[in-house]
């Protein structure tokens, strides 16, 4: 149905759908389809990049670095073989670029050039696992950077709030004096959830949406006079209206107000 593509900033986003898949779909998800793919967004997308001022641009070229202690599969090098020496050679980049920015080197580097400049962007670490974070945390310290851990743990509701769910190192190995013990605490909740807006949709793109995101679907639906029929008119929880943007805890059952297709 739909082959649209679009180009921005050297990512290309490509946008196919069958059109015997397309007219097989209902019309409540070709409405869908028309009015959030296909050409849709390609107008969407070139406006945005047609509008040069940076406010509305939606990728910009210094949000992040990035990092990994793992080698890149197309890098030819050998070294770093490990993850220690990654960690060694993340370090000694930003010494480098320490001694680099005092003016001493009668050379140009561009690549420490671009470390200092962008001293100030937060770094993102691959880790993989959670013995990575702790060492992605360890090098940020070190070197004072600005690192943050967002979503550590999960709420496990068999713990109790707040209680020890992990610790590095672990109980019962030897370490030495004043080494830095790492635990991760259970929340004190599930996160909370912004409710998206799903009036007009079908019953079932609702129920998709919202399980999609982490909330349960009830089964006490309401029924109100409307000409669609299970096209969403509203959505409760225990009983009470909830509106686009609320924000539940994630896990939270929901509701469906739904047309019961009558004029």
């Amino acid at each position: 149905k739909y082959h649209t593509e679009v180009n921005i900033t050297n990512a290309t986003f490509g946008l196919i759908m069958n059109e015997d898949k397309f007219n097989s779909l209902s019309a409540g998800d070709q409405a869908c389809i028309n009015k959030y793919s296909g050409h849709a967004f390609g107008d969407w997308a070139s406006g945005l990049i047609d509008n040069q001022n940076e406010s509305f641009r939606v990728i910009s070229d210094k949000t992040a670095e990035h990092f990994s202690f793992t080698r890149s599969f197309t890098s030819n090098q050998s070294y770093p073989s490990s993850t220690m020496g990654a960690m060694a050679l993340i370090r000694q980049l930003y010494y480098d670029a320490d001694w680099y920015s005092q003016d001493t080197s009668e050379s140009k580097d561009l690549a420490l050039e671009s470390v200092i400049n962008n001293r100030e962007l937060p770094k993102l670490f691959d880790a993989n696992d959670k013995l990575n974070v702790y060492r992605a945390a360890k090098i940020s310290e070190e070197l004072d950077l600005d690192f943050k851990v967002i979503d550590s743990a999960s709420y496990n509701p068999e713990y109790p709030k707040k209680s020890v769910i992990e610790q590095n190192p672990e109980a019962g190995e030897y370490v030495k004096e004043k080494r830095k013990i790492y635990l991760t605490l259970n929340p004190s909740k599930y996160r909370d959830i912004t409710i998206p807006d799903l009036n007009g949709r079908t019953k079932r793109q609702a129920e998709s949406e919202l399980q999609a995101i982490g909330f349960i679907v009830g089964t006490n639906y309401t029924y109100v006079r409307d000409l669609g029929k299970d096209v969403v008119r509203g959505l409760r929880h225990k009983g009470k209206i909830v509106n686009p943007n609320d924000k539940l805890p994630k896990n939270s059952i929901i509701d469906l107000v739904l047309g019961d297709g009558n004029k």
